[in-house]
C-alpha cells in the first residue's frame, strides 16, 4: 500500500512539472533534441528553417568547377552578405548574419590564402566567370566571428574562351528555360551575349557580336513587352533572383540588330 501511495504521489509531481513547463509528457524518461528534418538546415540564429532553395547541382557547380554563378546564387539564397547589396547598409542583428560555421557549412574550406589580406577575419573564395577571368569574394568577419563586410574584386584575364564546345552546361539552358533563373541566365549572357561582361558601359564594342537571333535562339521569345521603353531594340527579360535587385535584364540593339548593351534593373 505505500509503494502505491508514493507511486500515485511521483505520478502526480510529474503532471503537475509538465503543466507548468506547458509539455507534454508520455513519460519521465528525458527526451533528447530532435534534429533538423531531413532536407532542412539551420538559419543563422539556430532556428530552423525551410528546406534550401539551393539545387544540390548549384553547390556541385561550385565544388567542382568554381563556378561565379553557383557562388553567386549561394551568397543570394543564404544572406551571405549582411546589407543584401543595399548602400548604406541598414542595421542587422546579429542572429541574422552568417558566422564562420556557416560560410564553412555552405562554400566548404578552400579558399585563397595567397589573397593580399587574407588571413583568419578575412576569407577570399575565388570563382571562375565566363570571358571576364576570376571573381573574388572576400568576406570580413568581425570580433564574434559574424560576417560584417562581403565585397567582389574582379581579377580579369587576358584568356578568353576559345574553341567552338559551348561552355555553358545544358543543365543550365534548361533551369533558364523551365525555372527563369537569374543565375543561368547570367551565366548564358556573359558566355554568349554580353559584348562585354566584365564592364558597363563597353568602352569598345568588340567585332563579332550576337545578333537579335542568336538571342532569341538563347533566350528564346518570353520577354516583358510592356517593360516601360522596351521594344524592337531592347529586348526585356525577367528572372527570378534570390533577392530583389537586378533581376530584369535589358538588351539593347543598334542599327544593324546586334547587341551593344546588356543592362539590369530590380523592376
Amino acid at each position: 500500500m505505500t509503494r502505491e501511495i508514493e507511486g500515485a504521489l511521483t505520478t502526480v509531481a510529474t503532471l503537475i512539472v509538465c503543466l507548468v513547463a506547458l509539455g507534454n509528457c508520455s513519460s519521465s524518461t528525458p527526451v533528447e533534441p530532435s534534429e533538423p528534418a531531413p532536407g532542412h538546415s539551420q538559419t543563422m540564429s539556430g532556428h530552423i528553417k525551410g528546406t534550401d532553395p539551393v539545387p544540390e547541382a548549384t553547390y556541385s557547380a561550385w565544388r567542382e568547377r568554381r563556378s561565379y554563378y553557383a557562388l553567386l546564387e549561394i551568397v543570394d539564397s543564404h544572406y551571405i552578405d549582411p546589407c543584401r547589396y543595399q548602400s548604406p547598409c541598414p542595421p542587422y542583428a546579429d542572429n541574422e548574419r552568417p558566422a564562420k560555421d556557416d560560410l564553412i557549412r555552405l562554400l566548404g574550406n578552400e579558399r585563397d590564402a595567397e589573397y593580399p589580406g587574407a588571413g583568419s577575419d578575412t576569407w577570399v573564395y575565388s570563382s571562375t566567370r565566363h570571358r571576364v577571368g576570376t571573381e573574388n569574394l572576400v568576406v570580413r568577419f568581425d570580433r564574434q566571428g559574424l560576417v560584417s563586410a562581403v565585397e567582389w574584386v574582379t581579377k580579369r584575364s587576358a584568356a578568353r574562351q576559345t574553341g567552338s564546345e559551348d561552355p555553358v552546361p545544358e543543365s543550365t539552358y534548361m533551369r533558364w528555360r523551365e525555372r527563369r533563373s537569374y543565375y543561368a541566365i547570367l551565366e548564358i549572357l556573359d558566355a554568349h551575349i554580353n559584348p562585354c561582361p566584365d564592364e558597363s558601359p563597353c568602352r569598345t564594342l568588340p567585332a563579332r557580336r550576337a545578333t537579335k537571333a542568336d538571342v532569341a535562339r538563347l533566350l528564346g521569345s518570353d520577354r516583358d513587352d510592356g517593360y516601360p521603353n522596351a521594344g524592337p531594340d531592347m529586348w526585356v527579360y525577367p528572372s527570378d533572383r534570390r533577392i530583389g535587385v537586378g533581376h530584369y535584364l535589358m538588351i539593347t540593339f543598334d542599327r544593324q540588330g546586334m547587341v551593344d548593351g546588356v543592362g539590369s534593373a530590380s523592376e
